[in-house]
């Protein structure tokens, strides 16, 4: 399924591609907003790495979602991660949005249970792809929310 929101399935990487909310809470917390932005290449990145697409309403969308999220809640508070993650999703409508504040929930979940700092990315990666494995996370099919599978990894 294409995306008639391209905005909506991928993160912001830079300030020129924040919505509304997001520039108000990066005004107001410009190092947190770096680390956000950062992050949300990192997970584009390890989207790739790990799935054949950087997709929508997949199982690759779930991840690229909840792993952005955990990065955020692992290095701030789960708090500013909710409010970035919100802010985001604050263009998003419908079963989509759903989609990614489920997925976000668990990623910020995952994020901030997960202790220390070396080789974090990875450590989280492979907690939220076995979740991803198992059902735990969301996608779309059929413009159903449904538990996500094994589809679309390389």
């Amino acid at each position: 399924m294409s995306n008639p929101h391209p905005y909506s399935s991928y993160l912001p990487t830079d300030k020129g591609l924040l919505n509304a909310e997001e520039k108000s809470l990066f005004a107001k917390h410009p190092t947190k907003g770096l680390y956000a932005l950062s992050s949300a290449k990192t997970s584009m990145n390890y989207t790739s790495m790990y799935f054949k697409t950087n997709g929508y309403q997949d199982n690759s969308d779930a991840f690229r979602h909840s792993f952005w999220q955990a990065l955020v809640a692992h290095t701030y508070e789960n708090s500013f991660a909710k409010q970035w993650g919100d802010a985001h999703e604050s263009t998003s409508i419908g079963i989509d949005k759903k989609m990614d504040l489920l997925n976000n929930e668990i990623g910020r979940t995952v994020g901030s249970t997960t202790n220390g700092n070396q080789a974090i990315e990875g450590r989280i990666a492979q907690k939220l792809l076995s979740m991803i494995a198992n059902g735990k996370l969301y996608q779309i099919q059929n413009n159903k929310l449904v538990a996500t599978d094994s589809t679309g990894r390389k």
